[in-house]
């Protein structure tokens, strides 16, 4: 990730969780839901099986997919947030959204664009 810029690589790191969110829905519903549902079941205990394996991928992604939705709306409002200046926390060295993150020592933000700490103490 060095060869992105800050701003890149915050966008990135603001994106991921919803974009693999979305990822697992789709690979749920498009893999795991056909191929189950497609199985050629010649005992009644496999076809039971077969669909709570069906309805678990579908109902899976489902609320993949709603998380998806919920996550990129809370990180695009962040990142509103932030253009606008209206941000409670920006980082001390590039101005860019930060995390706040529970460590070892304590409380301290982590930048999302260049990935610098600092203690909240």
């Amino acid at each position: 990730m060095f060869f992105f810029d800050p701003l890149t690589r915050m966008l990135i790191r603001l994106y991921r969780f919803p974009f693999g969110c979305l990822l697992t829905a789709a690979f749920l519903t498009v893999f795991i839901t056909p191929a189950s549902s497609e199985a050629n079941n010649t005992r009644a205990m496999a076809s039971i099986i077969d669909q709570l394996v069906s309805s678990g991928a579908y109902y899976g992604g489902l609320v993949c997919l709603s998380s998806f939705a919920i996550f990129f709306l809370y990180s695009s409002f962040r990142l509103w947030k932030w253009y606008s200046g209206d941000s409670d926390e920006v980082c001390h060295v590039c101005g860019g959204i930060v995390d706040q993150l529970e460590g070892r020592w304590g409380p301290y933000f982590k930048c999302l664009a260049c990935g610098n700490n600092r203690s909240i103490r």
